[in-house]
Parts: structure tokens; C-alpha cells; sequence
């Protein structure tokens, strides 16, 4: 559309897009239906129009309509997404990745999505302030919508851009043969469904968002202390992302409102809140920016919750169970009740005890006469009691996992576990040959129960409804009888944990009914842990017992050479703080570390040798107690990635020791930098990070001295020192690295495996977007056939029949002599090649068949339209593509 902006009052928002001003922008038109139908152009078609403005855009939608009797007739019977409706998506850093989605009904519902990882998660609860209207006309109707910029808060500033990806569809009723029909047709050109972002089409002119506009209210979460007469009553802690200091009103009709100062980058502050009842709210939140009256508003699902008599144990600390070789000589806890309490313990051998708790609440027990079994300990007040199921748990005879002190024990020994998400999952043969046999400095022995427990997976499973996982509810029978099958299967295996749920928060799943889930393994099976990977720990606090947040950085380099992150690394370790600063021994907190290409399609969207490291170690130094890189199908697709395991893993391994029992001391930590201490038996380690992408200087009196340059083979002085960008400096009392590689051998070695991956000579390298992909099966994941990694997946086919791929190489015509296949199951391929519509089998000389690779030297050289492979084996892999001119 035209670069130019309009007046933020040019409309009035009713619907009618009668305005002058509508008539001096572009009208977009030609809506189809989706190919996998046909992509015929839409019968009674839809158009619309962008008004840009410097804060906000409008965007109004025609929709012509030959029945509008019918429409009015049935739309107010019909809920949303199963009525006439418009829905807009935008991307306003013109990236796929991430994404926003508005929609509104004919009657004039709405609804606001934000996606990212393609449309595969919904990491937020997107509810932005943004208004619309619906005008409905004689042979049409029409909307208005109003976004404001500020609507945007999950777009990162530098990432945003003027040009943004955009689609719009139209569901529409209609009646044909006096029956009910529904048909979606789209402006881009969709495949199979609306969330193809990929297939969004690019419009420029859009207006870019000031830069002091970047204020995003990330999260709200409410701590309900007391029940009054005004209701529930405690406390909301909000924070912020903030690009810059200033001063805000903060207000919500659920809170008090306060003036607080932000800074720049992450905030957080507590203001007094109450509320009438024990259930979900959506909470409105609201920043008023003093310097310009700015106004920043969002909602946020918050959960109201209150335990009249709420028990806390310190002994046993682990969902009071005393584990095999623990000390069981006493319960020792803390009651908080408003009311008089008294609490009994009675069971598994021991005389039935009466105890009164102190002033603070604190109560202790003797249990030393306490024999392998169960005891109950009730509290209880006049009207109300509540109770809990004490253990000393027998030896099971097979691997044991608990948590204390914030510290993973297996088997009695903490452990800093280093594990690697998805392993085996479309990696390919040869690449698991080669990483079963090699030695990344994983923790192996830490691994997951071989069954299922997620919920969505049993209920679709049951052919029942996933939604049933966001209701706040005791889960329905069928799902505890199959995780009844799930233990029972397990029972005699050696395994570490239950994996519980992925990402509950992107997929709006109820705290309250993973608890029921929780509490049922936890009660089944108190030998393993449960794990609940969230970037919303403290929201699912009570429903696993580590979490590993994933907060990545999602790194490419934009066409003016700067390097962009998705997340700043600034910003990773506030996920980890979310329970680390709980300080709760019965939890603990890890940490994902980006090992895959995010923003693929974008140019490096591989994390870099440094930006690895930097990424690992800014969780650790924020109290990180595990280590879990995501992911094994992206892991072998570049030296950085894989020898950068190595190499992180490696060093905490080297350090576990300090990390795992250190007293941990925050020195410093800014935006820029951060610097963190930790003391063990005598032995110190500091570890610098330089978050930024400029050099950083850093000096701390705290670390004047000689120490040890962790794997850099000599000393440095403090206590000033000085940083490379995205650089991470650890310091140590004594040689703690001694026989390892240093950092520089590890980055020439990372060096050389890249140079020879991208000098291979290759016609085809890094040539997928020039190619057109047609096969037997799906097209897979086709960015990785010409990337220069000849061990790694990049498409397979499991089936009965003949199968085949084919590569349309017309627009570039390479010349050659000499074809190489890589993959598995590919010793009977037949190679065949195409010129206009003749296939045919070029003149080979020789054949040179290996387990992974198969080599055709040709006849002669060949410049065909297609390059064709046909296999015969019911399973077959192929890993890389190329030709060469020999």
C-alpha cells in the first residue's frame, strides 16, 4: 500500500466505511478458497482496505452477502467460530514465526490470538485493548476495526518492521438445497488451514511503532493472604518489559492504584488487590505513562484461591515423604491459619501426638519410632480441618527421584542434569548411530517414563475433546485409568520422571486440573518426579515438581547485517527467577537452551557458537539447576549446535560441584551484563555475561585477584574486566578445566566442520528456495536437503509401494557429471531425470553403494529440468542432495 499516514481521527468507527478517506487507499480483493479445495476464486467475494496511521492502523472489511435474510436469520443462533466472522492476521516483524489473529462475528463478537513457532503455541494470554464495529447493509456488511500499535506488545521493537505479513478470511453461511453450509475463503494463498503463516502475503506502507512505545505487561499473578468482609484480599504482582526508565499510574479495578517507576527491561511490583469470589478473572491492567499520558492496557487471566488452613512442610521437605536413606526422626512445618489450630499425627507405628503450634505457626513432631508406611496429620480449627498423608517410603528396588534443596537426587546423589529435548524424533539413522556413540557430557541416566501421561495425548487418544484440559475441573475417569496403565506399565523400569504437560500455558491448560493429575501420580507413584517445562513456572507451581523454562532467543541476521533476537538474552533469566527467588526446596527450576533454527527462512538463524554459551549460562547464573537443550532434530545441523553442547555441558560438568551446592551471589545485574558469585568448601567461581552484542566492560571489587580463565589455559586479574560481545567469562580459584579443550580449540574446530559443510562443492548448496520439491509423502522438512550436512534427517517415507522424490532444478540448470545421495535404506534408489515432460535414465558409469550414501558417476554431463529419486524399501531417509561438475 502507499507509504503515507492518516490522521488517527480520520474515521468514525461504525462499520459503514463511508468515509472520504477510505476512497484514497488500495482496496484488496480476490479471496479464494484454500488449494487442498481447489483455490477457485470465491463466488460472492470479500475486500478490504488499511489505513495507516503514526499510532495505529484501521483496517475495514467488506463482505458482499446476495442472502442477508438467511445471515440475520441464523447468525444469532450460532456461537463463534461457527459463524459468519472476518479474521484478520498480521505480523508486524513480517515474519512467520510469530503472529497476531483478530476476529469478529457478524453479531459482533471478537476474539484476539497471538501465535508464535509458527502458529504452534500460544506462549501468551493475548488480550489487548482494540475496538470494532459491524455495519450490516441491504447485500453486505461490513467491519471496522481500530488496532492500536501499542496492541502489538509481543513484537519486539527491533524486530519490527513496515512491511508485515498479512491475510484476512471470511467464514460465511450461507443455505443451498434448504440446507445449512459454511464455506472459508481467504486473500493469501492458504494450503489446508488459516494458521499457514508462511503463506501470508507481504503489504508495505505500514507505520513503525516509537520505539518508547515498546511497554508490554508481560504477566499478572494475584497471592490471596486473608478473606474479609470486602472478599479476598492479597496481593497482585504484575511485571512489565520496559523499553526505557519512567514514571507510570498503574490501575485496575481489582487493585489499588499506585504510581511505580519502571526501568529499562524487565520490572516487577506488588499492589494491594482484592476480589469477591474464588474463581478466574480476566483482570484488566493498566499503565499510564506521567510524561505524555500514554496509555498501555491489556487483560490477564488471573486465578483467585484461598486455604483457609494451609500446611508447609521443611521435613520431609518432598511431598512429605521420607525417602529411602533420609532422616525420618521428625515432621517439622509451618500452619497459617487465621483461627485457632490444632494439629494430631497418628499412624505407620507411632503413638497418636497432639501438637499446638507457636505464635508463627511453626510445629514439629517426633517420628523417630516411625516404621515404613503411612501416618495422617490432620489440622483442624472449630469449623474446618484439613489433612495430610505422611510416608516413610520402602526402597522400590528400582531408580528413585526427589528433589531437596531446590537439587535433583536420583538414587540419593544430586545431579545437574544435561539433557538433550526429543531425542530420537526425525534425526535419522545415521545421526543416531553417531550420537549413541558419542559423548556429549549428557546425563543419559535422566530420562523420561516410555508411556504417557500429557493429558491431551490420552484424550485424544479417548477420542474425547482436548479443551477439557482448560477447564478448572477434576479430570474426567478414563484419563486416571489410563494413566493407571501408564504406572502399571513402568513399575519395573528404571526412569527418572513423568513428563506431565508441554507448554501449559501456550496451550491455556487449568493449573487446578494438572493438580488433580499431579496429586494422582504423585499419591500413585511417589518414586519419580513430574516435570512441567513452562515459561509460567509459579502459575504451575503445585502441579510439578521441576520445571525447565524455554524462553528462546530465537536469533537471525536482518538484511542491513544486524543481528536480531526474538527474546533478548537480557530477558531469559527472569523466567528462571520465577521460582528460583520462591526459594522453595521442593521445586526446581532448569532451563531450555535454543539449539534449533527458529526463524527459518530468515538468514543465521542458528544461535552462534557465543551466543550458545551465553544462552546456557544466563539460567544457570540465575539459579538453574538443570540444563535441557532443545532440540535433538535440529542438534547435528550445525558444528555450533552440536560440538557447543559439548562444550557447555563439558563445563558444567567441570563446575557441577560449585553450581549445584554454591552459595550464590548476585553481584551485578543490568541489561547489559550480569555477574554472579559462588562459594563451595573453600573454592570460589565467578561467571560474567556480557548479554549484549557490543563489548562490555565490567569491574567488581569483589573480584580483585588472580584467578583461573576457565578454559582458556591462563590467569586473569580483576577486578576490572573486559568483554567481547555475547561473551562469557568464568573465573575459578583452581585449575578446574585441566585436560579439557580450551574455548579457542573448540571455536577452530567449530570452524573447520563449518567451512567444509559449506565448501563442499555442491551445485545445489543452500539452493532450496530456487527448487520446487515434489514427493510421494510430504515435503518434510526440505530446508535441510541441501544444507551440507549429509548425516542428518531431512525427509523419510515409511509405506508400502514405490515412492519417490523430485527435484525441480529448471530455474538454476546446473551442470554435472556426478550425483551423491545421502540417506538410509537407499541401496536399490534408481536415479532418473527429467526434461520437459520426459523421464528417462541418464548414462551412468559407475555406482558406489554405501551404508549412507550412494554415488552415480555419469556418462557424461547432464543439465536436466529434475533430478529424480524412486525407492522400494517400505522405510526410506534421505539426508542431502547434491551434484558436482568433476
Amino acid at each position: 500500500m502507499e507509504t503515507k499516514l492518516y490522521s488517527k481521527d480520520c474515521i468514525t468507527l461504525d462499520g459503514r466505511m463511508d468515509e472520504q478517506v477510505w476512497n484514497s487507499v488500495k482496496e484488496y480483493t480476490g479471496f479464494k478458497m484454500k488449494k487442498s479445495s481447489g483455490g477457485q476464486v470465491a463466488q460472492v467475494q470479500t475486500s478490504f482496505k488499511i489505513l495507516p496511521c503514526e499510532d495505529r492502523i484501521y483496517i475495514g472489511i467488506r463482505c458482499e452477502e446476495p442472502d442477508m435474510a438467511y445471515v440475520n436469520k441464523v447468525n444469532p443462533q450460532l456461537a463463534i467460530w461457527t459463524c459468519d466472522d472476518v479474521e484478520i492476521f498480521l505480523s508486524p516483524n513480517n515474519n512467520p514465526f510469530d503472529f497476531y489473529q483478530f476476529a469478529i462475528t457478524f453479531e459482533g463478537q471478537t476474539a484476539q490470538l497471538f501465535y508464535s513457532e509458527n502458529g504452534n503455541i500460544k506462549p501468551d494470554p493475548y488480550a489487548p485493548e482494540w475496538k470494532k464495529a459491524v455495519y450490516k447493509g441491504e447485500d453486505f456488511w461490513s467491519v471496522e476495526v481500530e488496532l492500536p500499535l501499542t496492541a502489538f506488545y509481543m513484537t519486539s521493537q527491533a524486530a519490527w518492521s513496515d512491511t508485515w505479513l498479512v491475510n484476512i478470511s471470511r467464514m460465511r453461511t450461507y443455505r443451498k438445497d434448504n440446507a445449512h453450509n459454511r464455506t472459508v475463503s481467504y486473500w493469501s494463498d492458504i494450503e489446508n488451514k488459516s494458521l499457514e503463516s508462511k503463506n501470508f502475503w507481504s503489504v508495505e506502507g505500514f507505520p513503525m511503532r516509537p520505539a518508547e512505545d515498546a511497554v508490554c505487561i508481560t504477566n499478572a499473578a494475584v497471592e490471596i493472604t486473608e478473606e474479609t468482609e470486602k472478599g479476598y484480599c492479597g496481593t497482585l504482582t504484575v511485571r512489565t518489559t520496559n523499553p526505557e526508565n519512567g514514571e507510570f499510574v498503574f490501575s485496575s479495578e481489582y487493585a489499588d492504584t499506585v504510581t511505580v517507576k519502571l526501568t529499562e527491561g524487565a520490572n516487577e511490583f506488588a499492589v494491594p488487590c482484592c476480589f469477591d469470589a474464588c474463581k478466574r478473572y480476566r483482570a484488566p491492567l493498566e499503565l499510564k505513562r506521567l510524561g505524555d499520558g500514554k496509555v498501555f492496557k491489556r487483560y490477564y487471566p488471573v486465578r483467585i484461591a484461598y486455604e483457609a488452613i494451609k500446611l508447609e512442610f521443611t521435613q520431609p521437605e518432598f511431598r512429605t515423604n521420607f525417602y529411602p536413606g533420609q532422616d525420618y526422626s521428625k515432621v517439622v512445618g509451618k500452619v497459617t491459619c487465621a483461627k485457632p489450630v490444632t494439629l494430631k499425627l497418628e499412624g505407620a507405628g507411632l503413638d497418636t501426638q497432639v501438637v499446638t503450634p507457636d505464635a508463627e505457626g511453626n510445629f514439629t513432631f517426633d517420628t523417630s519410632k516411625m516404621e515404613e508406611g503411612e501416618a495422617l496429620l490432620t489440622a483442624a480449627t472449630a469449623d474446618k480441618e484439613v489433612t495430610r498423608k505422611i510416608r516413610r517410603l520402602a526402597p522400590s528396588g528400582h531408580m528413585t527421584a526427589w528433589i531437596s534443596d531446590g537439587k535433583m537426587i536420583v538414587d540419593g546423589e544430586p545431579v545437574f542434569a544435561r539433557t538433550i529435548s526429543a531425542v530420537g524424533w526425525k534425526g535419522g539413522e545415521a545421526f543416531k548411530r553417531k550420537y549413541e556413540a558419542d559423548n556429549l557430557h549428557e546425563t543419559r541416566q535422566i530420562r523420561e517414563e516410555e508411556g504417557w501421561v500429557q493429558p491431551d495425548r490420552i484424550l485424544k487418544g479417548l477420542g474425547l475433546p482436548v479443551s477439557e484440559t482448560t477447564k478448572d475441573e477434576m479430570p474426567r475417569e478414563e484419563v486416571f485409568r489410563k494413566i493407571d496403565e501408564v504406572i502399571e506399565a513402568n513399575r519395573d523400569r528404571d526412569f527418572t520422571f513423568y513428563y506431565l504437560c508441554d507448554e501449559p500455558e501456550c496451550r491455556a491448560v487449568s493449573p487446578i486440573y494438572l493438580k488433580h493429575i499431579y496429586d494422582y501420580i504423585a499419591d500413585k507413584d511417589p518414586y519419580h518426579l513430574i516435570r512441567v517445562p513452562s515459561r509460567e513456572s509459579s502459575r504451575y507451581l503445585e502441579a510439578g515438581d521441576f520445571f525447565e523454562t524455554h524462553p528462546y532467543i530465537n536469533p537471525y541476521t536482518d538484511e542491513n547485517g544486524k543481528r536480531i533476537y526474538g527474546r533478548q538474552l537480557s530477558d531469559i533469566g527472569k523466567y528462571v527467577d520465577d521460582i528460583a527467588k520462591l526459594n522453595k526446596p521442593d521445586k526446581s527450576i532448569g532451563f531450555y537452551g535454543t539449539c534449533y533454527a527458529a526463524m527459518k527462512g530468515r538468514k543465521d538463524p542458528y544461535p552462534t557458537f557465543d551466543e550458545y554459551i551465553c544462552n546456557s549460562w544466563v539460567g544457570i547464573v540465575r539459579g538453574a539447576k538443570t540444563l535441557r537443550q532443545y532440540a535433538y532434530h535440529d542438534l547435528n545441523d550445525r558444528a555450533q549446535m552440536y560440538e557447543g553442547t559439548r562444550y557447555v555441558f563439558s563445563s558444567v560438568e567441570a563446575l557441577e560441584e560449585l553450581i549445584l551446592h554454591g552459595k550464590r551471589t548476585t553481584l551485578q545485574k543490568s541489561q547489559e551484563t550480569e555477574c554472579c558469585l559462588f562459594e563451595y568448601k573453600g573454592e570460589k567461581m565467578f561467571v560474567l555475561v556480557n548479554f549484549t552484542q557490543e563489548p562490555q566492560t565490567i569491574t567488581r571489587n569483589e573480584l580483585t585477584g588472580t584467578w583461573h580463565h576457565f578454559r582458556h589455559n591462563e590467569t586473569i586479574t580483576g577486578p576490572t574486566y573486559e568483554m567481547k560481545p555475547v561473551e562469557v567469562i568464568i573465573g575459578t580459584s583452581k585449575v578446574m578445566d585441566a585436560g579439557m579443550p580450551t574455548y579457542q580449540e573448540t571455536a577452530q574446530l567449530i570452524d573447520k566442520l563449518e567451512y567444509e559443510r559449506t565448501h563442499s562443492g555442491n551445485l545445489l548448496f543452500g539452493r532450496q528456495k530456487d527448487v520446487i520439491l515434489t514427493t510421494s509423502g510430504t515435503k518434510d522438512w526440505y530446508s535441510k536437503i541441501f544444507d551440507g550436512i549429509r548425516d542428518n534427517y531431512a525427509w523419510s517415507q515409511v509405506s508400502d509401494g514405490d515412492k519417490f522424490y523430485e527435484v525441480d532444478i529448471s530455474k538454476i540448470k546446473p551442470a554435472f557429471n556426478k550425483v551423491v545421495i545421502s540417506g538410509y535404506h537407499i541401496d536399490d534408489m534408481e536415479l532418473k531425470v527429467r526434461n520437459g515432460d520426459e523421464l528417462t535414465v541418464p548414462a551412468i558409469a559407475e555406482v558406489q553403494a554405501e551404508e549412507f550414501s550412494t554415488t552415480f558417476i555419469l556418462k557424461e554431463t547432464i543439465t536436466p529440468d529434475a533430478l529424480r529419486l524412486e525407492f522400494h524399501q517400505r522405510q526410506v531417509e534421505l539426508y542431502e542432495i547434491e551434484v558436482f561438475k568433476v
